[in-house]
């Protein structure tokens, strides 16, 4: 069964159009444009079902939600212009793909994924100078692989980007902010195979998490700017168990945080902040196969690093002139086994260096 709709908004009034069957086979289109409008789309025990939204103008509101399916389901809202707001519920079915893309003022977009017993796909684009943007994409209880991509760039303010994984075998998640004021972009993921990785470019007073349990952890996140210096750049990375790894870069920016923090197993972090000012840099690892490398240029670079045991290793280097004083500040805690540390600063008067090695 086929329901194709093609609605336009001649007044302020909301327009509703639902498409709702229970079929072997459902394809909804609904086109709006102007004015309040509003698009409701349920597929739920449907085989083969897609959905495709498109709105075009003021204050939209959308709302698919599709399950209960032994095949593939396909979701597409595309919504150009003013208050936009797209909600899509997909679950129970052999795999699922969501797309979103929005451009206007207020966009606030979610993506729900659960239960998929293949693949799950999700992905958000939020673009085109707009304010106050919130793109949430969450997918839980997938049994194999799971994958998630949030895009929020050209000149946009006040953006904030979560990607939740639960349970999926394998998982990717990547968030890319650009040009844009008040970032903030977070990515949770837990078990199996995961992958986690946010770019920030030319973006002020941004902020940027990932957070990651158990198995074969990787992360990254890089904040840089191509044209000036980014202003007040924080990014966090806390791994639990397994393989870990984790790398942040930071580049050309005006005050610049990074955190790693990693407990158990295989642990690698490594950490560069580049031609920025008022550098800090700190990261924590707990025990098994640590590393570290840290290298930061620049001026007022601060760096802390603690190993609580098992292989060690870590290397520092700083360069760059201090500010008033507190210039160049290395500290190293190593506990137990297999300690390394070398630290070199260069670049400035007022350079401190630390190290405190323990055996076990």
């Amino acid at each position: 069964m086929k329901n194709r709709y093609h609605l336009s908004a001649i007044t302020a009034a909301m327009l509703l159009a639902i498409s709702s069957v229970n079929a072997d086979e459902s394809s909804s289109t609904i086109d709006q444009s102007g004015d309040g409008n509003s698009a409701d789309i349920k597929q739920v025990g449907v085989d083969f079902s897609s959905s495709e939204i498109m709105q075009n103008g003021n204050d939209n509101n959308t709302t698919v939600i599709q399950g209960n399916s032994t095949f593939s389901m396909y979701s597409t809202v595309n919504i150009q212009g003013d208050l936009n707001m797209a909600d899509v519920e997909q679950h129970n079915a052999a795999g699922a793909t969501a797309n979103i893309t929005q451009s206007g003022l207020e966009n606030i977009a979610q993506i729900h994924q659960m239960t998929m017993s293949e693949n799950a796909s999700a992905g958000i684009n939020q673009t085109l100078e707009a304010w106050n943007n919130t793109a949430t994409i969450r997918q839980t209880d997938e049994s194999y692989w799971a994958q998630a991509t949030i895009n929020q760039f050209d000149m946009a303010e006040f953006n904030t980007a979560l990607i939740v994984q639960n349970y999926a075998a394998d998982s990717i998640a990547l968030i890319t902010q650009e040009f844009s004021l008040e970032s903030n972009a977070e990515a949770w993921q837990t078990g199996g195979a995961q992958n986690a990785e946010v770019y920030q470019y030319d973006t002020w007073y941004s902020s940027a998490t990932i957070n990651q349990s158990g198995d074969m952890n990787t992360a990254f996140i890089d904040q840089n700017s191509f044209d000036a210096l980014t202003i007040d750049s924080t990014a966090m990375i806390s791994q639990s168990g397994n393989e870990n790894d984790a790398s942040i870069y930071q580049e050309s920016a005006d005050t610049a945080r990074s955190t790693v923090s990693q407990a158990g197993d295989g642990n690698i972090a490594t950490t560069s902040q580049t031609n920025g000012i008022d550098l800090l840099t700190t990261i924590t690892q707990d025990g098994f196969g640590n590393d570290s490398l840290i290298d930061q240029t620049g001026s007022g670079n601060i760096t802390d690093v603690q190993q609580m045991g098992d292989y060690g290793i870590v290397t520092i280097n700083q360069s760059g002139l201090g500010v008033a004083g507190v210039e160049n500040m290395a500290t190293v805690y190593q506990s137990g086994y297999m300690n390394t540390a070398t630290i070199s600063q260069a670049g400035g008067a007022g350079n401190q260096a630390s190290i405190s090695q323990t055996p076990l």
